[in-house]
């Protein structure tokens, strides 16, 4: 089963449930993970935060009315991209949005912060339901391997970013199934803005221990 079945499959899971609950006179609800500090935790093995079981329920009501309508219509774009093969930035569905009646969005922060209850509603990120972030995903140069796919064939690529001259390695927007070469006890990663960057990249790395790179 694809990554893309599997979110179509979970949106219309929330849909059947709210339906069905329609259906025998019952106000319909959505839950999704409390996405506070207080309900995450590290997973050493993995490398990142996950979210614990704590859960909130959203209640049709005359007070929520409008956000629970905002939330089924985002849903409904995302399950129009995903089936498509489309991507909207999180700015263009904001925009999107202006075309919802009284469920339109009245601010950026309102679409985001929907966006993110999804994606958490879900257990997916946000890539996988169709949105990406604004800006790109970063450069990299240095002693790193990077093993990807091809979008074709699906064989694997091992791209070298050391290789890219006066140039580096653009990180797409979408990272999970990216995997990595390299001795990151030898060879520290460096997160800088974009003329630092620039700048280091020029001089000699003999003045320099850490060889990677990250914009």
């Amino acid at each position: 089963m694809t990554k893309d079945k599997t979110v179509v499959e979970k949106i219309m899971d929330v849909a059947e449930q709210m339906y069905q609950k329609i259906k025998k006179t019952k106000a319909p609800q959505l839950e999704m993970p409390v996405r506070a500090l207080s309900n995450v935790e590290y997973d050493e093995k993995e490398g990142y935060f996950k979210l614990l079981k704590q859960i909130k329920s959203r209640t049709l009501t005359a007070s929520t009315i409008r956000t629970f309508a905002q939330t089924l219509r985002m849903m409904g774009l995302s399950k129009q991209l995903v089936e498509t093969g489309d991507i909207a930035t999180k700015r263009e569905a904001y925009y999107v949005s202006k075309n919802w009646g009284d469920a339109r969005f009245r601010e950026q922060p309102e679409s985001d912060t929907v966006m993110d209850d999804i994606e958490a509603m879900l257990g997916v990120n946000r890539e996988q339901i169709g949105f990406i972030p604004e800006e790109k995903g970063g450069d990299v140069a240095g002693a790193l391997i990077v093993i990807d796919k091809d979008q074709e064939t699906g064989k694997e690529l091992r791209i070298d970013c050391t290789k890219f001259g006066s140039g580096a390695y653009s990180v797409p927007s979408s990272v999970e199934e990216l995997k990595f070469e390299t001795n990151l006890f030898e060879n520290l990663p460096m997160r800088e803005n974009c003329p630092c960057m620039y700048l280091l990249m020029e001089t000699p790395t003999d003045f320099f221990p850490f060889t990677e790179l990250l914009k």
